[in-house]
């Protein structure tokens, strides 16, 4: 599914031929090289991407297991409301979903070795080492990946309960994908992260209220290429756009 290239100490190191990147934190900070034929902000084409990679794993309301490349729109899957509960909920459209794109991602690993693999300014919900155990969707523990540091938490949503990051790490691979959830969030590779990426959760979301509506009337408002959209979403390119920051 891509090439991928990692390391376990704390320095950073560099990488062969220009076609993948690592590196590993231990600290508060991290960094990343450049890839070849993308990033995880910016497509071949020019546009936004911050999706996941193709292997990454999501849950249908069916039990079954599905790599992110092969989910449709319409399948139910795990998302988290805003009471915190697990719930399915129906994967409306594609922000985004490139096949063969590569794409940069971190990779987060926690204590306890869940991996999620996301790209740098998608959103997800992070308890700091200094936040009084906050609301699950207020404010301060929503951010984009690249704030994460080591020593922060990720929500393991079936679990219910915070894992504790023990390692940032750098790696590249084909395929991008950015599933949309009426609930606004879904459960990747066993964690919960929000379905949008540059702005606040909250505010990603009200922006994408019309195109809920849109595709609960006509779906294909919503996805016109229906079970197979392929790149950049069309309402998220006119919000990127226009503000360019709600997507």
């Amino acid at each position: 599914s891509g090439t991928t290239s990692t390391t376990s100490s704390s320095s950073s190191s560099s990488t062969t031929s220009g076609t993948s990147t690592s590196t590993s934190t231990s600290g508060t900070s991290s960094s990343s090289s450049s890839t070849t034929g993308g990033s995880s902000d910016n497509s071949g084409g020019g546009s936004s991407i911050s999706c996941f990679p193709g292997d990454a794993t999501v849950v249908r309301d069916d039990g079954a297991t599905l790599q992110i490349s092969e989910l449709r729109v319409g399948d139910r899957i795990q998302a988290v409301d805003e009471a915190g509960q697990l719930v399915y909920s129906q994967v409306y459209t594609f922000l985004d979903r490139k096949q063969d794109q590569p794409t940069e991602y971190l990779r987060l690993e926690t204590e306890q070795g869940v991996v999620l693999r996301l790209s740098a300014r998608h959103r997800v919900f992070v308890m700091p080492p200094t936040a009084e155990q906050a609301a699950l969707f207020s404010t301060e523990l929503d951010m984009d990946a690249d704030q994460v540091r080591v020593g922060h938490a990720l929500w393991l949503a079936k679990e219910q309960r915070w894992h504790t990051v023990r390692s940032i790490e750098v790696e590249q691979q084909r395929g991008a994908y950015a599933p949309a959830t009426v609930e606004g969030t879904l459960v990747v590779d066993g964690v919960l992260v929000s379905c949008y990426a540059m702005a606040s959760h909250h505010a990603a979301h009200a922006a994408f209220a019309p195109l809920r509506l849109a595709a609960q009337i006509l779906p294909a408002a919503a996805s016109p290429t229906a079970q197979e959209p392929v790149g950049v979403n069309w309402y998220a390119q006119l919000l990127l756009s226009t503000f360019g920051s709600l997507y």
